[in-house]
């Protein structure tokens, strides 16, 4: 046999070989590779962030976020359904952006809160893992269970949603009806997301107040540097007829609203004094004052004041519904600019 033979034969018997030992490994790959596959998804389905529904008798349940955006609502044609006569149709939109959540209250009847606050239908909310939304009787959380359990949330929450149902209903003696309030929210809504300049936006927010609320005699935005947290912006509005000198407002009520984290309502100077301001505000000719935080997160954005001459039609704390709304969008606005 000729060496050419032989060489011929050996490639031969080695391409047989070869094949062979390919087509074993491509099988124990394969196996392998199903094992190792099926323990991926097991890793990953673990790691996958949660959804948490629990509600007021205690029950709970979670659903994984296998997708950029669910929806929530009392429709089965939702990614999550709630049967709540509470919760609207198509109530709630959840979006994963990376490692971080937001939420979007989808023109619902009954609203939306997150953290016990209410927030403006059709504008987008970051939501931290375990903070509480509610929505109907249901309490939501994205990434990790609540601190406290949903009874808890949900009755802390029941005096405020009284406040808010107040002052929706029709009353004659006052202007501030369903409608015009969501009137307004809508417009509020709808400056804040302009890509326009930030002080554009919020000084056209301002105006809108002034134009839907004639006790409204004075408003600012007081924006706080994050640094050195003292006033860095102030953005106010006022009345026409009004000679806006300084000082624009109440020094003391914005500090104590920065210092406290917490809104001060003052409906009349002349027969309420619970904060024991009311001789330093008549120096300043104000007859009613509301003053909210604008927190986003637990950042500190500043303050949203308003103010009126008038004590006797001036701020009620049913007020502090409607105004906490608007300020809990103008700080995420406020936020996001930053970030830009």
């Amino acid at each position: 046999m000729s060496s050419n033979d032989l060489l011929s034969k050996a490639g031969a018997g080695s391409s047989i070989l070869y094949e062979t030992f390919i087509g074993i490994f491509a099988v124990l790959i394969e196996w392998e590779y199903g094992l190792f596959s099926s323990s991926i998804q097991k890793i990953s389905r673990e790691a996958m962030p949660k959804i948490y529904i629990m509600n007021e008798t205690g029950q709970a349940r979670f659903y994984d976020f296998d997708r950029d955006t669910i929806y929530v609502g009392r429709s089965g044609d939702n990614d999550i359904q709630i049967k709540d006569r509470f919760v609207s149709r198509l109530h709630l939109k959840i979006n994963q952006v990376g490692k971080r959540f937001f939420i979007k209250d989808l023109k619902s009847t009954n609203g939306t809160y997150i953290n016990g606050k209410p927030i403006i239908s059709g504008i987008g909310f970051e939501v931290e893992k375990g903070a509480p939304i509610v929505i109907g009787t249901s309490v939501i959380c994205v990434g990790e269970m609540p601190k406290n359990d949903a009874q808890s949330i949900l009755k802390a929450m029941k005096p405020f949603r009284e406040l808010v149902n107040e002052i929706y209903d029709l009353d004659p003696d006052r202007p501030m009806t369903y409608q015009k309030n969501l009137d307004l929210m809508n417009r509020v809504k709808n400056i804040l997301t302009q890509k326009t300049p930030i002080d554009d936006r919020l000084g056209k927010v301002l105006d809108d107040i002034l134009d839907f609320f004639n006790r409204v005699d004075k408003s600012a935005i007081i924006l706080i540097d994050k640094e050195n947290g003292q006033i860095s912006k102030t953005i106010i509005r006022c009345q026409d007829e009004l000679d806006l000198e300084e000082p624009w407002y109440s020094q003391n009520v914005v500090d104590m609203v920065v210092g406290e984290r917490n809104a001060v309502v003052i409906p009349d100077t002349d027969v309420e004094d619970e904060y024991n301001l009311s001789d330093t505000l008549k120096v300043l000719k104000i007859g009613s004052v509301l003053c909210i935080p604008l927190i986003s997160g637990a950042q500190m954005e500043g303050v949203f004041y308003i103010d009126s001459i008038d004590g006797v039609n001036g701020f009620r704390k049913d007020d502090f519904a409607l105004f906490s709304s608007m300020g809990a969008a103008i700080a995420m606005t406020v936020e996001s600019s930053y970030l830009q």
